[in-house]
């Protein structure tokens, strides 16, 4: 289908045409992974999400939503208002890593402080498993928490430690456990017998970081 028939079709779609928001999230999501954003598209998607205000959503819906607004560049108040509502609404079990990590970097990606929403990430992020985090996860909420904290101190009875507490939660997550960290350890070059005691040398040195007297 053509990418006009298929906008013109998302254009004539109705709440009463049983939508919920995780199909607007898959449709807004396709469009951006297609690269093709179309301002009308998205407006009426917008719209339809704030008719579905109060419906049954997940945390993974209205993080899509997010994202493909932020990667639109559609700054929409009402709109991240009604994400955000609904967001902290949700039990701690709807979210995940990704969900989280997504959600948060949209918000600040678009430069809109919630914090009650950051409050909200960070609460449900401290009860996450820590190893059901993945780098991409952790590198995703930190930089939308230093983003979007920067008024924080002047807020500290909304969001009391929740900058701090993150921060130290991000870091345990990002050390590995020792097990972990000796299976990710590349295994040490056995020394070729062609090799003369010059080279011997120097790939010992190379893997202990001893520094070459030589140079």
């Amino acid at each position: 289908m053509p990418m006009t028939s298929l906008c013109a079709v998302c254009i004539e779609m109705r709440t009463s045409d049983s939508l919920q928001l995780r199909h607007i999230g898959n449709i807004m999501n396709a469009f951006v992974r297609l690269e093709h954003i179309d301002d009308a598209v998205f407006q009426h998607m917008t719209k339809l999400v704030k008719q579905l205000r109060g419906t049954p959503s997940d945390a993974q819906s209205l993080s899509l939503i997010a994202n493909a607004c932020a990667k639109a560049g559609l700054v929409d108040t009402e709109l991240f208002q009604v994400i955000s509502q609904e967001a902290q609404d949700l039990s701690q079990e709807s979210f995940g890593p990704q969900s989280l990590a997504v959600l948060a970097n949209a918000f600040s990606k678009l430069g809109i402080r919630d914090h009650g929403l950051f409050r909200r990430i960070c609460d449900v992020t401290l009860m996450q498993a820590g190893d059901s985090f993945d780098e991409q996860s952790i590198a995703n909420l930190v930089n939308a928490f230093s983003k979007s904290c920067i008024s924080w101190p002047k807020h500290r009875h909304q969001a009391p430690s929740a900058w701090l507490q993150l921060q130290v939660r991000a870091h345990s997550l990002a050390i590995p456990n020792p097990a972990q960290a000796m299976r990710r350890m590349p295994s040490r070059i056995s020394p070729s017998p062609s090799m003369s005691n010059h080279d011997m040398q120097a790939m010992t040195r190379k893997q202990s970081r001893i520094p070459d007297p030589n140079i």
